[in-house]
């Protein structure tokens, strides 16, 4: 069922070069947004007084930007991790699409044969996952590549691998919520928390 013959995804020099341009855009999205603060604060100080309604709200977006382009650093930086311990799964059909912005991957347990794990993402405006949903609703997402452990959290991607996203069960990073802890074996766990979940 694996995709290619490497023993993690991150072996398989596709998916390396798939990382680090993904990372490359985040880095990129971080600096131009640090770079496009201080124009806009300039802007602000520096022009009449009636163009404050124009800069000061991009002054607010840049900012935010900015903010969520960390995040978004941090999560690429969950999917090298999760790449590094898991293979790569080709699921055909996995996708569907529920409402406007919700979709869902369902997977096969890994450890209950006949058993499904789905996990549910909703689109955000700060999220790449808007591609997913466009792409599900024009329904050119046939199959997905996924590595991980769908009762915890993975790496979603179209074959080759392109658009790589972080998917997580809401219990694996929420403390609030109780750990998920029947079904699942030793060797299962300590995958996952080598994997980071």
């Amino acid at each position: 069922m694996q995709t290619t013959t490497h023993k993690t995804a991150y072996e398989d020099p596709a998916t390396r070069r798939a990382w680090r341009g993904h990372m490359a855009r985040r880095i990129l999205r971080l600096v131009l947004w640090l770079a496009a603060f201080p124009g806009f604060l300039f802007a602000t100080v520096m022009t009449p007084v009636w163009t404050v309604a124009i800069f000061v709200p991009l002054l607010c977006v840049a900012g935010y930007q900015w903010l969520v382009s960390i995040a978004h650093i941090g999560f690429s930086l969950r999917i090298r991790r999760t790449l590094r311990v898991y293979p790569w799964q080709p699921f055909p059909d996995a996708v569907e699409k529920l409402g406007v912005p919700l979709l869902r991957l369902s997977l096969p347990d890994p450890e209950t044969p006949g058993a499904m794990v789905a996990i549910d993402k909703r689109g955000t405006l700060a999220s790449p996952w808007g591609l997913w949903e466009k792409s599900a609703k024009k329904g050119a997402v046939g199959e997905v590549w996924f590595a991980g452990d769908p009762r915890f959290a993975g790496v979603l991607a179209l074959p080759g691998p392109k658009r790589l996203t972080l998917l997580t069960q809401p219990e694996t990073y929420n403390s609030d919520l109780p750990a998920r802890a029947e079904g699942i074996g030793a060797e299962a766990r300590a995958r996952a928390e080598a994997a980071g979940f």
